[in-house]
């Protein structure tokens, strides 16, 4: 795969074909290995000074330029996301839209004596333990949308995954300060009409699941132009990226706008600089995307279902490049969302 040139990087409809057929060969090519391309983080035995330190961070993490390989997979799920999923339902059909929201818990025990306060730990290199915990949601969304949207949280909250020679205190903790934090002021079922959340006292909003739904009509289809009215909201004069990586991955995580929106979304997420094929594994490519600076890194991972051009797994980690930590790897993402989208038919009742 060629690099584009730093100063030129408009892709061409030539190399995103190119790059889109190499893409789809080595998806064929289940039995080879893949290669992984993550960066490692850098330690502190990699830093000669300051000064250095700083010029090679900036020099890995600033993005330059559009990555034809990124962009050859973003435009691929475009063509089939229109039709992968059918958002057109019959009037006794729902999609399904569940969520699994997979938490990174720092443990700390000299954060303080009570066993919510030694989660507060901020910092890998403090923790002595981490959890990973996991909520799982799921959405009904009715054929007709100004209907009663369902919402499921009937699901207990579970740790899958621990970390640490001091796990064992850490999960114990984390079940006592579940169930001193069990309220039940949420309901487990709920009927939203139309899918608006109930605005909070003295507050005329009303939230909409599909937050973006009031606007869809006023967003634009060319990706570019989506591209600019994303920037454009994101309060930084600088348009900083990493703002508008998180606002289009979480419109399109939702499964619920138009399919040629969806689409128009994901190509206006192959135009930003920065992004790059990180692993391909049968059907799922993940993309990542990286900002930050000398010292800390946030790291995006995108995977995306090349067969339903749709978002499967969202996945978010911030490093502290000179600290590390023994304790929690650096592979585990603080956060980790996966989405599963399915048309069924019938919903619970609350």
């Amino acid at each position: 795969m060629r690099d584009i040139d730093l100063h030129n990087t408009a892709v061409t409809d030539a190399q995103i074909n190119n790059a889109r057929q190499e893409l789809l060969r080595e998806i064929s090519k289940e039995s080879r290995p893949i290669r992984h391309g993550r960066r490692r983080w850098l330690g502190v035995s990699a830093l000669v000074g300051g000064v250095a330190a700083t010029a090679v961070a900036i020099s890995v993490l600033t993005p330059t330029q559009i990555d034809p390989a990124a962009a050859a997979v973003l435009e691929n799920a475009a063509d089939v996301t229109i039709t992968a999923i059918d958002t057109t339902l019959t009037p006794d059909q729902y999609l399904r839209i569940q969520t699994d929201g997979d938490q990174l818990w720092q443990w700390d025990e000299g954060m303080g004596d009570e066993a919510w306060e030694r989660f507060n730990s901020s910092d890998r290199a403090d923790a002595e333990a981490g959890l990973i915990v996991r909520e799982t949601r799921v959405l009904y969304v009715p054929a007709d949308r100004s209907g009663d949207w369902i919402w499921d949280w009937s699901a207990d909250p579970q740790v899958i995954a621990t970390y640490g020679t001091r796990a064992d205190e850490a999960a114990a903790d984390w079940t006592e300060q579940e169930a001193a934090s069990d309220s039940g002021y949420w309901p487990d079922l709920q009927a939203l009409p139309g899918g608006e959340i109930p605005a909070a006292e003295g507050d005329d909003t009303q939230y909409l699941l599909d937050s973006y739904r009031p606007v869809y009509d006023q967003m634009p289809r060319d990706p570019q132009a989506l591209l600019d009215w994303f920037r454009a909201r994101s309060g930084d004069p600088n348009v900083n990226d990493q703002w508008v990586v998180d606002a289009l991955t979480d419109v399109l995580t939702a499964n619920l706008m138009p399919a040629e929106l969806r689409a128009a979304l994901l190509r206006a997420l192959a135009l930003v600089p920065g992004i790059r094929v990180s692993d391909v594994n049968g059907t799922a490519a993940t993309l990542e995307y990286q900002s930050g600076d000398w010292l800390y890194t946030r790291t995006t991972e995108i995977t995306l279902d090349t067969e339903l051009g749709m978002i499967t797994s969202l996945a978010q980690t911030t490093s502290n490049n000179v600290i590390g930590s023994d304790t929690i790897p650096t592979t585990v993402p603080d956060t980790r969302t996966s989405v599963t989208t399915t048309v069924v038919g019938d919903a619970p009742t609350p």
